[in-house]
């Protein structure tokens, strides 16, 4: 299994090699998977961590803000008539900063929650197949020698069995031997196909 990270566009390209294409085939959509479920388990599980961080944390939030909104309206219950005096107003601004920041922080902790549940029991893919498994157009190089082996002497033995066949041929009574011409013509196209291997294993020659 071979795996490649192109660092241009990040993307990941795997290759199988054994000693069946529909089996190297079967190895990669499977490994494809196999990814695809583990990054998801994990993309889940990290997503019911945050929940729960979030939850506890969202409740002491919540409390925090109530706190400060009872401070402000205890402050407006004394101090009426507050902006008639520097030091009240200075106070009530800081009340006030401190409400709002709660606030925020509430209302920040509540959305993120709410998207931890949503990423919780999300299913979708988290990988994205840009190109589709598919099986070579051309053999693998590496069985090329056995394969061209094969051949030749397969075109070394069809040479033999035609000599003799010619020479059987030609012992025939005289009235046979005008077929003969024609079998030699048609022996040597054979012949000529058989030496050249590339055509039968369906390989161009440079």
């Amino acid at each position: 299994m071979d795996v490649a990270v192109e660092q241009r566009t990040q993307l990941v390209r795997l290759g199988v090699r054994t000693t069946s294409p529909d089996l190297s085939l079967a190895v990669v959509e499977r490994a494809l998977q196999l990814v695809s479920e583990f990054n998801q388990d994990q993309r889940q599980s990290q997503s019911a961590q945050e929940r729960r961080f979030l939850g506890s944390r969202l409740g002491d939030a919540k409390q925090e803000l109530r706190e400060a909104e009872d401070s402000v309206a205890r402050f407006l219950e004394q101090n009426r008539d507050f902006r008639n005096s520097p030091p009240l107003l200075f106070q009530y601004e800081r009340l006030q900063r401190e409400m709002t920041l709660r606030q925020t922080l509430y209302a920040t902790l509540s959305q993120n929650f709410e998207q931890s549940r949503i990423e919780e029991v999300r299913d979708t893919p988290v990988l994205t197949v840009v190109e589709s498994p598919q099986l070579p157009v051309r053999p693998d190089s590496r069985h090329l020698f056995f394969k061209l082996l094969l051949a030749l002497v397969g075109g070394a033995l069809v040479g033999v069995v035609g000599a003799f066949a010619t020479d059987a041929l030609l012992r025939q009574a005289p009235e046979e031997a005008a077929g003969l011409a024609d079998f030699q013509r048609l022996w040597g196209e054979f012949r000529r196909e058989v030496w050249r291997p590339w055509r039968l294993l369906g390989i161009g020659r440079a």
